[in-house]
């Protein structure tokens, strides 16, 4: 009887672990150190800290060391692929994320940065900003002039829109090519942005930034639904500035799913 009961356990045991899936799983990208360094914080500061995407936003904010000349340093273990953060200050000797101080951008928008494909080991990237102001501040501005969206859909389609400040929020077509989509837009003039910063038209009166989304036909009956995270709910896209060359600037997406 005894060993009739362990047989059901057992049986049982192997049914829920069959049917239950992995609670975590872990990213088994290659990781390189990325440098983060801060300047300009305000004086009553008394802690500083970076938080994003990588450390569960506020839940896991990191601590940032105070170095000789005023700015603030810290050094994560990351993998390639997009990012998206923000700096936060404490006037007390704890992080509290409810009465932290965060950098305010218009419509929630967090910072973000493309850190490339690297070896395991080596170093992915140095990122320098100001506290709010968008882009790297070690480096040069770029003069962008045009731009080229290139999006991967999560299953094949036979068309594909795009809708944003830019056009209006009208849905033009979107030429599909082996299960991507490539789209054209030439600026109406010219733009000079820091890297990594988001892309401020001022087209419209109710966000500085070049806000954009996709959807499957002439309409908003099927728009994608878990967009990065830009920080507003039931956000759009934003463009950021990560790739330029010659003045063109590649926009690479993903749609995840469709609503």
């Amino acid at each position: 009887m005894e060993s009739f009961k362990l047989f059901w356990l057992i049986l049982a045991s192997l049914v829920l672990s069959a049917c239950t899936p992995p609670l975590y799983m872990p990213d088994t990208r290659p990781k390189a150190e990325v440098r983060f360094s801060l300047s300009e914080v305000p004086a009553e500061a008394r802690l500083v800290y970076l938080l994003g995407d990588f450390t569960d936003w506020g839940l896991g904010a990191l601590p940032m060391q105070l170095v000789s000349d005023g700015r603030y340093q810290l050094s994560v273990d990351l993998p390639q692929g997009v990012i998206y953060y923000k700096y936060a200050y404490s006037t007390s000797n704890q992080f509290d994320a409810d009465t932290a101080s965060y950098e305010d951008f218009p419509r929630g928008v967090n910072r973000s940065s493309l850190l490339p494909e690297v070896t395991e080991g080596q170093v992915l990237a140095e990122i320098a900003n100001r506290w709010a102001v968008q882009g790297r501040s070690n480096q040069t501005t770029m003069e962008i002039t045009s731009l080229q969206f290139e999006v991967s859909l999560p299953e094949t389609s036979e068309s594909l829109y795009v809708a944003g400040v830019i056009n209006n929020w009208t849905h033009e077509a979107v030429n599909l090519s082996e299960g991507k989509g490539i789209w054209e837009y030439t600026l109406p003039q010219s733009l000079s942005l820091l890297p990594d910063a988001p892309l401020e038209l001022n087209a419209v009166s109710y966000t500085p930034w070049l806000e954009y989304k996709y959807t499957l036909s002439n309409g908003w009956d099927h728009e994608e639904i878990n967009l990065p995270p830009t920080g507003v709910e039931n956000s759009n896209r934003v463009v950021y500035a990560h790739m330029v060359t010659e003045n063109r600037l590649k926009v690479s997406d993903r749609v995840n799913a469709w609503k």
